[in-house]
């Protein structure tokens, strides 16, 4: 389902269940962005201060022109900074369902963005294994010119509507 569409930005999401009988269903939800004028995955770091590149052999160094270069040796996600905004701004009823799903690791290891009509950013949980896969959802929106905060000079440059705000 295509979410969100301007010059810049493109995102879609795709969900559902390739197989689901047996004791192991392979349900999911997947977050996607696009950077329409390059045709390339939205790198999210152009976009979030708190974006950050985590090395997945751990020896890489983590830095983001490095990281930039070499995307394949690296794992993207939320900084603990980012991960406690999310926790902070959770609706009240996420916690009606299981509360593993909005935990420190399961938000640091799993939470996506991706982008909806208004220029509103959506801060999801997706790709979780398929023992946890109720998790995978938006948790909530907001207008991407309230996160300021958190926002890279660059972020402008993909959505407009930040000029003069």
């Amino acid at each position: 389902e295509a979410t969100y569409l301007s010059p810049t930005v493109m995102s879609w999401i795709d969900g559902g269940s390739p197989f689901c009988t047996g004791a192991h269903p392979d349900n999911h939800v997947d977050y996607y962005n696009l950077d329409v004028r390059t045709g390339a995955p939205l790198d999210l770091s152009r976009i979030f201060t708190d974006w950050v590149p985590k090395p997945i052999d751990g020896t890489s160094p983590n830095d983001l022109v490095t990281a930039r270069a070499h995307t394949a040796d690296y794992l993207w996600g939320p900084d603990n900074k980012l991960t406690a905004f999310v926790r902070q701004h959770l609706p009240k009823d996420a916690s009606d369902g299981d509360p593993d799903c909005t935990t420190p690791d399961t938000i640091g290891s799993n939470l996506d963005i991706s982008f909806k009509p208004g220029d509103r950013v959506v801060f999801g949980i997706d790709r979780m294994p398929f023992v946890a896969s109720d998790c995978d959802n938006d948790l909530f929106d907001l207008p991407i010119a309230d996160l300021k905060p958190l926002l890279t000079p660059e972020a402008a440059a993909y959505f407009p509507s930040l000029i003069g705000k």
